[in-house]
């Protein structure tokens, strides 16, 4: 079982519901982020999901855009992003999500991508431009290891869900 699903099933377990927090890499502080992500953790987040900043974040609301660009204004890129995820994970076992465009993953080469994330220990993934009519091209062999998140939104209908849930890995 994996990282994200065993804690999702242990909470759950006790009657009580998981709580996700989602951070901009390196943001606020590129230098303070990992004790930043330590801190959330101690105050009670169960998982944590961190957005690889993009320039080209349409699909993400102001908030998240305009932290994205003050990450990127730090320099935070693929590589900084996953040097902190490591030193999250030598620190702490929560599980970390990686959310990300498609674009960055295939800049950097999807091998290259899935070695150096396993290696920083990323237990999940959310590449929400990936449709599901790609998915099976997208996430080829090299991504086994880690849990793929789809997303569904409030117009999907019945059908779509089940397929985007017979995909999804982790949670939905």
């Amino acid at each position: 079982m994996s990282a994200i699903r065993y804690k999702i099933e242990n909470i759950n377990s006790k009657g009580e519901k998981a709580l996700t927090v989602f951070l901009t890499s390196g943001f606020p502080n590129p230098q303070k982020f990992v004790k930043l992500v330590l801190e959330i953790e101690k105050a009670g987040a169960d998982l944590i999901e961190i957005g690889l900043p993009f320039g080209d974040s349409l699909a993400d609301g102001p908030v998240i855009q305009s932290s994205y660009v003050e990450a990127l204004k730090s320099k935070i890129n693929l590589t900084k992003t996953l040097d902190y995820i490591s030193e999250i994970k030598s620190k702490s076992d929560i599980p970390i999500i990686l959310m990300s465009s498609s674009n960055p993953i295939l800049n950097y080469g999807k091998n290259k991508f899935c070695t150096k994330s396993k290696n920083a220990k990323v237990d999940g993934l959310i590449i929400p431009d990936v449709p599901l009519e790609e998915y099976d091209d997208f996430f080829t062999r090299d991504f086994t290891q880690f849990d793929k998140i789809l997303l569904t939104t409030p117009t999907s209908s019945e059908k779509r869900i089940k397929s985007i849930d017979e995909k999804s890995s982790g949670f939905l």
